[in-house]
């Protein structure tokens, strides 16, 4: 119930969800009689949604959260027991879908793909069930394990953990993969804009992980003026994550959690 709780208060903290949330007050407001006060209000947050749905915005929102993980090469990144590869990037089959479907944050799997067979890691532990709400058949850990069969990769590779709804839990129930495994270091692997709540995570619950960021979004919206200046959906969604992450990191730290 918490969980859910969590997911359904944080929705309305987003910049859409909190406008939408207050132009319902500022409407009643206005009906109320404070037709001033409502006008003013509409106009503060219409041009508030505007100026976090550009570009120019979400770049610099990005490049804040993303600054201190830089991509690493595949020879910059050591060798360790275990890839640590954090679900979101891939959903699990549904009744319309037979096979699992790449998102954005696909990468992380590619990724992991691609260090394993460079040799750094003989082991690969795919984490995560879903977002919590439900609507997944399957989970994510498991779809990621059957991505990567279709490729040939040795089953005996493949350690799965299908349970775990949030980053939090993706260390506690990744722990106990660890501990009964024997790992001393492992590789952990997520999005750039995701590594700083993952990392502190991980770390608290007493990993010794190196972080491995990937899918960077900063400069996919360096774009030019004015263009850079006019509202975007997808800037808007890059700004929703890092909110979500700046929000989520200082939750987790209020909880003790990283």
């Amino acid at each position: 119930m918490s969980f859910l709780l969590d997911k359904l208060l944080s929705i309305f903290a987003f910049p859409l969800g909190f406008a939408i949330s207050a132009i319902i007050l500022l409407l009643i407001v206005g009906a109320m009689g404070k037709r001033r006060l409502s006008q003013l209000g509409l106009a503060v947050v219409v041009a508030g949604l505007w100026g976090v749905s550009t570009p120019q915005f979400a770049s610099i929102a990005l490049r804040g959260l993303e600054g201190g993980y830089p991509i690493r090469s595949i020879a910059e990144t050591p060798a360790a027991d275990v890839l640590i590869v954090l679900g979101g990037g891939i959903r699990p089959p549904n009744r319309a879908n037979s096979f699992p479907d790449f998102g954005d944050a696909s990468d992380r799997l590619v990724h992991a793909l691609r260090l394993w067979k460079a040799g750094k890691a003989p082991k690969l532990m795919l984490i995560g069930h879903g977002n919590g709400w439900g609507s997944s058949v399957g989970s994510e850990g498991a779809a990621m394990a059957s991505v990567l069969q279709d490729f040939d990769i040795d089953q005996g590779a493949i350690l799965v953990e299908g349970e775990s709804r949030n980053t939090f839990e993706n260390a506690l129930y990744a722990k106990q993969i660890w501990d009964r495994e024997g790992f001393k270091t492992g590789l952990l692997i997520t999005s750039a804009t995701h590594m700083p709540r993952a990392n502190a995570v991980f770390v608290e619950r007493g990993f010794k992980v190196t972080p491995v960021p990937i899918d960077a979004r900063a400069g996919a919206f360096d774009t030019i003026l004015p263009l850079s200046l006019l509202p975007d959906v997808r800037a808007l969604e890059q700004v929703t994550y890092v909110w979500k992450e700046w929000l989520g990191l200082l939750v987790y730290r209020i909880r003790g959690w990283a």
